[in-house]
């Protein structure tokens, strides 16, 4: 079902003084018009800043709008390839040289966008936050940050014939446009132009980025205009429209169930005629023998009835039979009613077994699908997993679904997961006694994993499934007790045990690092952000700085570095990038920043969850990471990336089969998670 949209426009077409740019506008007032050609927009660059190439970029914008709309002979896609090859044609015969155009145009039609470009033009779509451009076949985007470079076509009028490419996407609510020329997002960065089209409205947006541009290249801003697509309030119906079923099965089960209906009324209905009839030809010889009995009763005087008396019985007796006989009516009627309403739910329920069972067995096809993926969308698969046991579950809790085929489709779901989860290594294996507790890793895809169990620290290489031999365990280190905590800072392994001492690890080269003034008493987690240490302490709920002195030491008194403490026994994680990071027992985030002084001041976490909102277990921010951080959230198994500005970008799912994560590592540069299950290592590649 298609949806009804409106759209919100802003443009910028350069100095006023010295126009170099058109920008030609449609919206058809006639409802037919609209529905089958649809909202045109078209922005046209002149190289040539004199009149004359104005004035032809005027005509050819006009003769492309004219010509789209009086073509009626076929669809939007050729109307408007005819169009811009009758513009290239029209700017071919008057173009001087060194006049050159450049054109971008866009159709919102319905629920879709049709767009081309000639020249050296630019089409963006900002969609969920995210900035794409028209990929190489029609109904395909790609990433901004992910596109490949391809060669600018001849402006509009150098060629008798034009090359195009009309791209043409379904559109969602809230999507906006982007039309431009020469370079808008290299000179902004992908980040500015989508963050100004987001919160400022589209004529406020098409002003900042013109004076930005300015501002940042020196040179006169191209042409922008800007779409913003947004649902139309739609009118008031009285009765809204059944969505038609396209699955071929569940028109087979709706048809099945509509014939079983209709022929239990049909018995009903013939039942209750039989049953009429039966009981008139029971009637008519029993009333006539109980009249001949009557007339042969011995009375004692032959008297004459009144004939008032005679016609007051025979009405008595008439509503009599016909009250008896409606009753026996009703009840053969009701009785049918229980048999109609019987067979209906014994029908209804086999179709909502069968339909239950056609949606699981659809989502683990989508599921198989984003698995066959190069690379593989295993968080993708992994969801589509997790719905279709939710609608197998449905079809199981009934004793009419088939046993065997539930068991079969388990059977599959079960073999799916295990081929989309790599489990790098259980570490009970190399010792009974591990106990892993926290994870991090450096710059060459390496693991270090604190074990208090096993009073060891394990260096597992996570970039390829390995066997359990091939990995090098690493026992505590020369003079460490028991580790208990381990934090790297690019390729530096520091490691805290059990007594609170701290461990330096720079290649072959250890140190202990004493420090002086120890204030905290059971740490929960150490971080280290340009060589200050941060200990995050669970009794007093502080966060403990030590900035290192001359010597390599730490002999500086501590500083307390939250302007206010947590609530004792509430820290669980922290991280440092710049800002400190803290996670607490009741699910929360809270972020500190230094604004002066030696302490800093928390400041408001909103995260703008895409869905249900997470639980924050753990965090991983780190030094040189950008813009972003990650989340764990250990019941949901699933990771979150959000933004700084706190916008949710991305949810990866994690092996459901396995124990809740303890901790995880997201290597970004290699594109994959390792989380901790117990005593198992599992490794989830990221969405690409």
């Amino acid at each position: 079902m298609s949806v009804e949209l409106a759209t919100k426009v802003g443009a910028s077409i350069g100095e006023p003084e010295r126009p170099r740019h058109v920008a030609v506008i449609r919206e058809p007032t006639t409802a037919a018009t609209l529905r089958t050609k649809g909202r045109l927009f078209v922005l046209v660059h002149v190289e040539d800043q004199g009149a004359h190439g104005r004035e032809i970029a005027v005509q050819a914008a006009e003769a492309l709008r004219d010509e789209y709309y009086y073509d009626l002979s076929a669809g939007i896609d050729i109307s408007l390839r005819r169009a811009i090859s009758g513009a290239n044609r029209r700017a071919r015969e008057r173009l001087r040289l060194g006049e050159s155009l450049h054109l971008a145009c866009a159709v919102l039609c319905r629920n879709e966008v049709y767009a081309a470009k000639v020249g050296q033009a630019e089409i963006f779509l900002v969609r969920r936050a995210r900035l794409f451009v028209p990929g190489a076949s029609r109904g395909e985007l790609t990433d901004y940050a992910y596109r490949s470079a391809r060669a600018a076509t001849a402006p509009l009028g150098a060629d008798s014939e034009v090359v195009l490419n009309v791209w043409r996407e379904e559109t969602e609510p809230g999507d906006v446009l982007i039309l431009s020329v020469i370079r808008l997002a290299e000179v902004l960065g992908a980040d500015e132009l989508k963050n100004a089209v987001l919160t400022l409205p589209p004529s406020s947006a098409a002003t900042e980025l013109h004076d930005r541009f300015g501002a940042a290249s020196g040179r006169a801003a191209p042409g922008i205009l800007i779409v913003e697509v947004a649902p139309r309030a739609a009118a008031a119906r009285v009765r809204p429209p059944t969505p038609a079923i396209e699955d071929p099965e569940v028109e087979r089960i709706a048809e099945r169930m509509r014939s079983h209906v209709d022929a239990a009324e049909e018995r009903g209905r013939g039942f209750g005629r039989l049953l009429r009839s039966a009981l008139a030809a029971l009637a008519r010889p029993f009333i006539a023998a109980l009249a001949v009995v009557l007339s042969l009763l011995p009375r004692g005087r032959a008297a004459l009835p009144r004939a008032a008396d005679v016609s007051a019985v025979r009405a008595v007796r008439r509503r009599r039979l016909t009250i008896a006989l409606a009753a026996m009516l009703i009840l053969a009627s009701g009785g049918v009613g229980v048999l109609s309403y019987a067979d209906f739910l014994d029908a209804s329920a086999s179709g909502n077994i069968a339909l239950s069972l056609l949606r699981a067995k659809q989502e683990f096809d989508a599921a198989s699908a984003a698995a066959a993926k190069q690379p593989p969308d295993v968080s993708g698969a992994r969801e589509h997993l997790e719905a279709s046991e939710r609608f197998l579950n449905e079809a199981a809790a009934s004793r009419r679904a088939d046993a065997a085929q539930v068991a079969k489709q388990r059977n599959d779901i079960a073999q799916l997961r295990a081929q989309l989860t790599t489990i790098l290594l259980d570490l009970v294996k190399l010792d009974a006694k591990a106990a892993p507790t926290l994870m991090d890793y450096g710059q060459k895809d390496v693991a270090f994993i604190a074990d208090p169990g096993a009073a060891k620290v394990w260096r597992v290489p996570t970039s390829q499934p390995q066997n359990a031999a091939a990995f090098t365990q690493q026992g505590a280190p020369e003079g460490v007790g028991v580790p208990t905590i381990v934090t790297l800072a690019g390729d530096v392994l520091y490691i805290m045990d059990r007594d609170g001492r701290l461990f330096r690890y720079d290649g072959d080269k250890k140190r202990e690092l004493l420090i002086k003034d120890r204030k905290f008493t059971r740490p929960i987690g150490v971080a280290v952000f340009s060589q200050n240490i941060y200990v995050l302490d669970g009794p007093s709920g502080q966060v403990w700085k030590y900035e290192p002195s001359a010597d390599g030491q730490y002999s500086a008194p501590a500083i307390a570095f939250l302007d206010r403490p947590l609530t004792p026994g509430t820290a669980r994680s922290v991280a440092v990038d710049g800002d400190v990071w803290v996670v607490t027992t009741d699910g929360k985030l809270h972020r500190y920043h230094r604004q002066s002084g030696l302490t800093a001041s928390e400041l408001d976490v909103a995260i703008r969850w895409e869905g249900n909102p997470a639980h924050v277990d753990a965090v991983q921010a780190k030094e040189g990471q950008g813009r972003k951080l990650w989340i764990l959230d250990a019941a949901a198994r699933r990771v979150l990336q959000i933004a700084k500005d706190g916008v949710e970008e991305a949810r990866i799912a994690l092996p459901a089969e396995l124990p809740e994560p303890s901790a995880f590592v997201v290597v970004e540069e290699s594109g994959y998670i390792v989380t901790l299950h117990g005593t198992r290592l599992a490794r989830t590649d990221l969405p690409r």
